[in-house]
């Protein structure tokens, strides 16, 4: 199976031979969720996935502007987790930057998947999504942890 790729004017298929990275997987979420977001970033450690994230408020060290970064990080991960919490629903600058990243993953050919994590309580139209999981983040559940481990594996074996 390929790794998705768009480049704004074509799409395509590129083997994953010709990759020599590591898989990974974009976090969409709200720089005000750092407990969480630190949650889930340790719950990659010992998986062969690299979580990849950013803050836009700060500015990337590379002259990219931030959004062509978000852009092809997107590009190159299996998929998109969503961490939908209240803090993304309480700013409009957020909730954009969510809608912006979730429509990259729908653009892409094949598209790529996009897991929600959504916190207790918090309603927030997500128009493409692939699943989910609505599960307390307070609760650290042994449900939580089959379905991220299935998750993992599916992205290791190249099935998701």
């Amino acid at each position: 199976m390929g790794i998705p790729i768009c480049d704004g004017h074509s799409t395509r298929n590129r083997n994953t031979d010709e990759m020599k990275t590591m898989d990974q997987i974009f976090i969409s979420h709200s720089s005000k969720d750092r407990q969480i977001v630190g949650y889930f970033v340790g719950k990659f450690d010992d998986t062969g996935v690299k979580p990849v994230l950013m803050e836009v408020e700060k500015w990337s060290i590379s002259a990219k502007p931030n959004w062509l970064w978000i852009r092809d990080e997107i590009k190159k991960s299996r998929a998109l987790f969503l961490l939908l919490t209240k803090n993304i629903i309480r700013k409009l600058h957020t909730q954009n930057w969510v809608a912006f990243e979730i429509g990259l993953a729908s653009m892409c050919i094949p598209s790529i998947p996009v897991f929600v994590f959504r916190e207790e309580n918090v309603n927030f139209p997500v128009p493409y999504l692939n699943h989910y999981f609505d599960q307390s983040f307070s609760k650290k559940t042994s449900l939580f942890m089959r379905v991220f481990g299935n998750l993992i594996e599916r992205i290791n074996s190249h099935s998701l």
